[in-house]
């Protein structure tokens, strides 16, 4: 099996509609050009993570990227947005959350869904778990709000594109 490296990639936006905002939080990510196909939450092995914030892809307009997808709307409320991992030498895992509340929800929303995953594993888990989080205060004046994180993944020697993200 190749090394894969996942950089983790997010955004932010608002807009006059939901599907807008969503599309350019995909933007500000980087990621707005590809059509998202919904996966699971399972790293393969020898897997590396980086946390890049935004990326600029070469991929031809309308590839295919694969998703882990979990969104939420809200006004004149707190939205918190975030993913979750740890890596084994057997594979990972990363959860994702998104809820209208405060960061530190969002936060135990992860440690509590990577505490079990890792439970149901037996790997030997020798990293600690990591999170990026993001948290926005969404006002009834404005425009609707949309976050979104990836995990974006590359395989040596030719590119692959698989697509794990949050949209609030």
């Amino acid at each position: 099996m190749n090394d894969m490296k996942i950089m983790i990639v997010w955004g932010c936006s608002e807009g006059p509609t939901k599907i807008s905002a969503f599309d350019g939080a995909l933007k500000e990510a980087g990621i707005h050009n590809l059509n998202l196909l919904s996966l699971s939450s399972i790293i393969p092995q020898k897997t590396t993570v980086t946390e890049v914030g935004r990326i600029q892809l070469e991929e031809q307009v309308g590839s295919v990227g694969k998703v882990v997808l979990s969104h939420i709307e809200g006004m004149d409320c707190w939205l918190s947005s975030g993913l979750g991992w740890v890596i084994a030498p057997e594979g990972g895992i990363i959860v994702e959350s998104a809820l209208i509340g405060r960061s530190i929800n969002c936060k135990k929303e992860i440690h509590d869904g990577l505490e079990r995953m890792m439970e149901n594993r037996s790997w030997n888990w020798k990293s600690k778990p990591r999170t990026r989080i993001l948290e926005v205060k969404a006002h009834s004046n404005s425009k609707p709000v949309r976050k979104t994180f990836a995990r974006f993944f590359t395989r040596a020697p030719k590119m692959h594109l698989d697509f794990s993200y949050l949209a609030l």
